[in-house]
């Protein structure tokens, strides 16, 4: 008896039988959303646009990070530098969009085919890897 007064009032007090009945009639068009990447929690971006050495100071930073986080990982076959995917609202927390530094995601292809991310965010003078993404 409980019960049910307990599920009857949820339905009256959400309005969930409305919203239901809402959803059923809605005829507008879904609203396609871009595709998203997100490689060990990072939202990675387009690539990052950096001057060669520069790019590769990021990635042989992010590669100390993977091989301090998986020390067993496949080797790597490839890396590559993009920038954080600002508008993945499902990863990115707002305080994020207003760093003031520079942060890229470093990306690895590994040997057995999948891929590893790690985060490299620099201050004027240093950088400095993140092996989990901050939000």
């Amino acid at each position: 008896m409980i019960a049910v007064a307990v599920v009857g009032y949820g339905v009256i007090a959400t309005d969930a039988v409305g919203a239901v009945a809402r959803w059923g009639t809605d005829l507008r068009p879904m609203q396609m959303l871009p595709a998203r990447i997100v490689i060990d929690g990072f939202p990675v971006g387009p690539p990052a646009a950096c001057e060669p050495l520069r790019c590769e100071t990021w990635t042989a930073i992010g590669e100390t990070a993977l091989d301090q986080r998986e020390p067993r990982h496949p080797p790597v076959v490839r890396s590559h530098v993009h920038t954080e995917d600002l508008a993945n609202q499902f990863v990115v927390a707002p305080v994020a969009s207003t760093r003031s530094l520079a942060y890229v995601i470093v990306v690895f292809d590994l040997e057995d085919g999948t891929h590893r991310a790690v985060g490299v965010v620099c201050a004027p003078n240093e950088c400095q890897s993140r092996a989990r993404y901050d939000r």
